[in-house]
């Protein structure tokens, strides 16, 4: 099973299941001493331990400042066009 660490709140992790999408309260003492808020869990059934999986970690953390870069580069260029039609306006 895979999960994603939404929060932690004292000795619990608060991660969502991707399988079900639903959200888990993990024991934080299973888990591993270095989780932190984003990091994605794998569950090995045989060993029956948790491990992350930073290279995933990347590749979504990767995606999001890709994501997030043409949201902001989408708001400058609506800030400018909105800038220009003011300036039209009082033309």
């Amino acid at each position: 099973m895979r999960y994603v660490v939404d929060r932690i709140e004292e000795d619990i992790a608060v991660c969502e299941n991707e399988d079900t999408s639903e959200m888990e309260e993990l024991d934080l003492y299973s888990l591993p001493t270095d989780i932190q808020e984003g990091d994605i869990l794998i569950y090995d059934e045989e060993t029956d331990e948790y491990y992350i999986d930073y290279d995933e970690k990347a590749i979504r953390k990767a995606r999001i400042e890709d994501r997030m870069e043409d949201i902001w580069e989408a708001n400058n260029m609506i800030d400018a066009s909105e800038q220009e039609y003011k300036v039209w306006q009082i033309k």
